[in-house]
């Protein structure tokens, strides 16, 4: 049996060659085992200020040609150990000659030094996109519902995220108010119907902002209140906030309870999103283009 071991940055590799003559390579959460009868390639790439890519194929069970891809740092004599006992062992599988380009062409391999830009640019817009999935979905959707504050323990019930509540009242006597870090207020009132007792299932929070507590009398001394459904995916209630209605004010939440913004703006939140996704997106097509005009050929 003879043993290869290297790192790449932090992570160690080991690479062993057993007495069956069959290589098996650990490299971080990555494991792989073939026999070296089955070894089709192998091609090493000098990836500058970075290390050693050394890219093998194998066939499988199938005939199908699978791929190893394995990293090391520079001056890492393991590294070297192991590329010469494969060589000597199979010396027909040695590609080294040919260019990056052809190489990967007989490989069928993928060249993600080339593909690294677009693919930085993919996860980066992708996050941003994610992370305002919710205002862009609410900022296009033009559906509507009424509902009557007595449906709203009803499973399914709801079918928009633009929603009316009528018959309801505002439990003012109970609401929590957050303030944030640039002391803007925001409150969170139980809607309720009017037969409601403290023990009754809460299945509605409503959502205020910056709202003066006369305001706020004021706007509990109607029964309709409209707002937008907080509820894609992340969206709601938070924990904590839902904790402090539960063991600080003694209020019974429903499981499913919803968070509706009051006068919320979606088409502003849309805009927001929009301008922001196009600024990142335009900031990373630039990033794309320059490396890859500066990438090697």
């Amino acid at each position: 049996m003879k043993e290869f071991n290297f790192k790449y940055t932090l992570i160690s590799i080991k690479a062993v060659i057993d007495d069956t003559n069959t290589l098996s390579i650990k490299q971080g959460l990555k494991t792989w085992k073939t026999e070296i009868l089955r070894l089709k390639h192998l091609y090493v790439i000098t990836h500058p200020d970075t290390g050693y890519e050394m890219i093998l194929t194998h066939e499988d069970d199938n005939g199908k040609l699978k791929k190893i891809r394995l990293n090391s740092n520079f001056g890492q004599p393991g590294f070297q150990e192991l590329i010469d006992e494969l060589l000597k062992l199979r010396p027909d599988i040695d590609i080294r000659d040919k260019s990056v380009k052809e190489a990967h062409k007989i490989m069928g391999t993928i060249n993600f030094v080339r593909l690294a830009p677009v693919i930085v640019y993919i996860i980066v817009v992708g996050f941003i996109a994610v992370f305002f999935l919710p205002s862009l979905m609410h900022g296009l959707d033009s559906s509507e519902q009424i509902l009557s504050v007595r449906d709203l323990g009803i499973p399914a019930v709801l079918k928009a995220h633009n929603v009316t509540i009528t018959g309801a009242c505002l439990y003012i006597e109970n609401y929590m108010a957050v303030t944030d870090s640039k002391g803007n207020i925001r409150n969170y009132i139980p809607v309720v119907p009017d037969t409601f007792i403290p023990t009754d299932p809460i299945y509605l929070v409503l959502e205020t902002n910056g709202m003066t507590e006369p305001e706020l009398q004021n706007l509990a001394a109607g029964d309709t209140f409209k707002g937008v459904i907080r509820n894609i995916f992340w969206e709601g209630l938070s924990l904590d906030q839902k904790a402090f209605f539960k063991s600080d004010l003694k209020l019974n939440l429903a499981e499913g309870v919803l968070l509706m913004q009051y006068d919320a703006d979606v088409k502003e939140d849309l805009n927001i999103a929009l301008i922001i996704l196009g600024i990142v997106a335009v900031i990373m097509l630039a990033f794309v283009i320059i490396v890859a005009i500066r990438m090697p050929k």
